[in-house]
């Protein structure tokens, strides 16, 4: 073997790759066909399918007989929900040698996560019933993002998750649709021959290598030692897990993952897997209201801390300084004798927003609370900061646009304006800038949320540290029981 790669971190996907779950996939949609009258379909045939997600796999179970309309598909695709939820992990099995492997590169301080097309409502109750979750920094879902491979965005969100650059990664995986991902991301990837690779001969898939067994994945990787590889050899065949286990006989596994992941404790409780727990006095409902306490403590704190005199000016990290166009102008004014004018500009930039924050907190916290159950699954597989992220990816327009009036409101009690046009003036006779360069309102309220989004990633980074402490009632509650 001539190529060796030097990676930080190990992407998996899961289905064909960690996790052998044809047997139970093909019962679901079996039982899905019997219901919805159409003929079975073997486990061989069923095999094919699998890779891009269930929504896929759905439809072409169905297509085998007729193509099915929109209003088929759809039930079809409760039914295959309520039936997979079912049998979920009642045959599936770790491949050979993937818990070893993994073990070993976790003791080897490589960061590793998952990257798969499955639902986070099917995946993380798998990965905790094998005891894998410990092992993964982060597990993105089919349904983190809008898109699933090939596209590659699944795979750079992964790698930014994980702190590593995206040829600083390698991908393990079983099908084209990873080799794709990864190529498109910059990503060296390596296939397994024991996978599903939807129907088509692995070999004739573009990728850096094949793998007959998971434990050859330490052949690839530079610094592997005979012993490692010895280690794993040895070991082989040996899965520390017993299919006929319920998830309730894991309790202590599951325990020591949870609390160093509260997150993912809600994710699993939004599952469907509290009684493993023994949470089952709290629904559904409860978990998603334990999360939306923690965030809406964070949001609070967060505009308490920025609300106040000197909650931006006084806070080199949120400080808001002349916009770039007006910095080349501040310092020419500066060194003219006009320093003063300057300093009460950008002075009136953080008052204006010291001003407006403490009216953002309903809205901020009306955001939390309209979070649905779905909307907190996407985003509790995430990482440290998945949900500030998720909150400046998908309510940055909306707040900006019921905060900017805030902003203009808070700008004429200081005059701001006022000022605003006499410097800009100024610049101008200078012919550093000119007013139509600069939207003075926009800017503010840009800033005043970048200023709250970074307080907040500082929140939810706490609350994730430190969970008992740090969290409301609620998740205290959950969390007062898992000590128990």
């Amino acid at each position: 073997m001539s190529v060796r790669f030097a990676a930080k971190a190990v992407l998996f996907d899961l289905d064909g790759t960690l996790l052998d779950t044809i047997a139970d996939l093909t019962e679901a949609a079996n039982q899905m066909l019997a219901e919805l009258e159409r003929p079975a379909l073997s486990q061989v045939h069923i095999h094919g399918f699998v890779g891009r997600g269930v929504n896929d796999l759905i439809h072409r179970c169905l297509a085998e007989s007729a193509e099915p309309s929109a209003a088929e598909t759809d039930a079809a695709r409760e039914i295959f929900r309520r039936h997979y939820t079912r049998v979920n992990g009642q045959a599936t099995q770790p491949y050979p040698g993937v818990p070893e492997l993994l073990a070993l590169l976790a003791a080897r301080g490589l960061k590793m996560a998952v990257v798969t097309n499955k639902s986070a409502f099917f995946t993380l109750p798998l990965l905790q019933q094998f005891d894998l979750a410990r092992y993964f920094g982060a597990v993105v879902c089919g349904d983190t993002l809008p898109v699933r491979k090939p596209d590659p965005a699944m795979v750079l969100y992964t790698c930014g998750l994980l702190g590593v650059k995206p040829e600083e990664s390698l991908m393990i995986g079983d099908s084209i649709n990873d080799s794709l991902a990864a190529r498109a991301a910059g990503v060296p990837v390596l296939l397994v021959k024991y996978g599903y690779s939807e129907g088509m001969p692995v070999e004739s898939i573009e990728c850096d290598g094949l793998l007959e067994r998971a434990e050859q994945v330490m052949d690839w990787l530079e610094g592997s030692s005979p012993t490692e590889k010895k280690r794993l050899e040895g070991s082989t065949g040996q899965v520390h897990c017993n299919s006929d286990q319920e998830v309730e006989s894991e309790p202590i596994v599951f325990l020591r993952f949870v609390m160093h992941k509260f997150i993912l404790l809600a994710a699993l409780l939004l599952s469907g897997v509290a009684h493993a727990l023994s949470l089952d006095q709290f629904s559904s409902n409860d978990a998603a209201a334990g999360l939306k306490e923690a965030l809406t403590q964070g949001a609070n704190k967060a505009v308490d801390l920025l609300g106040r005199e000197n909650g931006f000016l006084g806070n080199p990290k949120v400080r808001i300084p002349l916009p770039d166009k007006l910095d080349r102008a501040g310092k020419m004014m500066r060194s003219v004798g006009m320093g003063k004018q300057v300093d009460e500009l950008e002075t009136t930039f953080n008052r204006a927003a010291e001003a407006a924050v403490p009216e953002a907190k309903k809205l901020l916290v009306d955001a939390i609370k309209g979070m649905s159950v779905q909307d907190a699954k996407g985003i509790l597989v995430g990482g440290d900061n998945s949900a500030t992220e998720y909150f400046r990816r998908t309510t940055s327009a909306p707040l900006g646009d019921k905060f900017r009036p805030i902003v203009q409101q808070a700008i004429a009690k200081v005059k701001l304006a006022e000022q605003y046009d006499r410097f800009a003036g100024s610049a101008a006779r200078f012919g550093l800038i000119s007013k139509e360069d600069a939207s003075l309102d926009s800017y503010v309220t840009n800033k005043a949320l970048d200023g709250l989004f970074m307080m907040i990633a500082e929140e939810e980074k706490a609350i994730r540290k430190d969970p008992l402490s740090a969290a409301g009632s609620l998740a205290q509650k959950v969390f007062g029981v898992l000590r128990n």
